[in-house]
């Protein structure tokens, strides 16, 4: 949750230093580093590390790790000022510990697609450096997911496929929607990226999710 507001504050920041800056600049011809507003897209490719968090009524699984793979376009929303639409899709794995409780030990895997649609604002920093600080939402399709249980007590390890009712009695949902807040900066035709997102429908029936996300990408 600290990371979460300061992430948040900072993107707050970004965007109305970048507002000011635009129109107290408009008359300069330079369409970075404070000219004129620069509304040519790009497209980007990213990888990206998550930490992710599950939140269930019970054990957290609170030592998973998630890499994402994507694309995404950016498209000029104005003629005068760098408002951006981002959208794309991205591959998502997470894999990890999920708990360990007295004799227990569960560790989950999970893949996912991912399509999120981002609002921002490109903040012009130099010739060739800029920010782009942003919010947005996302729509998430889980392909599968299981949780690999140990008893260490009776020596048996079994696998229950968690969106299924034959071994959950409430599965988790195949579909969810998601928000998410960060900020790309960009350095030539290279971008990294912080982000933090959550979820506004959940995983399961008392489960939330997290992610803080660290991405490395090449725009184009």
């Amino acid at each position: 949750m600290k990371n979460f507001r300061i992430l948040f504050a900072a993107c707050l920041l970004a965007m109305a230093t970048a507002v000011n800056a635009q129109f107290a600049n408009s008359s300069s011809t330079s369409s970075f580093g404070g000219g004129a507003a620069d509304t040519e897209g790009w497209q980007s490719v990213k990888f990206s590390y998550n930490r992710y968090t599950a939140e269930i009524d019970g054990p957290d699984c609170d030592a998973v790790s998630a890499f994402e793979l994507g694309y995404s376009k950016a498209i000029s929303l104005s003629q005068e000022l760098p408002l951006f639409l981002e959208a794309g899709a991205s591959f998502f794995y997470a894999t990890g510990e999920c708990y360990d409780e007295d004799y227990y030990k569960g560790s989950i895997s999970m893949a996912s697609l991912i399509v999120p649609f981002n609002l921002g604002y490109k903040v012009a920093l130099s010739d060739n450096m800029s920010l782009f600080p942003y919010v947005g939402l996302s729509l998430k399709g889980h392909l599968f997911g299981e949780i690999e249980e140990e008893n260490e007590y009776y020596d048996e390890t079994y696998t229950i496929n968690v969106f299924d009712d034959d071994d959950l009695e409430d599965p988790w949902n195949r579909f969810q929607i998601g928000w998410q807040i960060g900020a790309t900066l960009n350095i030539n035709k290279y971008n990294v990226g912080l982000s933090y997102g959550t979820d506004i429908t959940e995983l399961g029936e008392d489960m939330d999710t997290k992610t803080f996300k660290l991405s490395l990408g090449v725009n184009f």
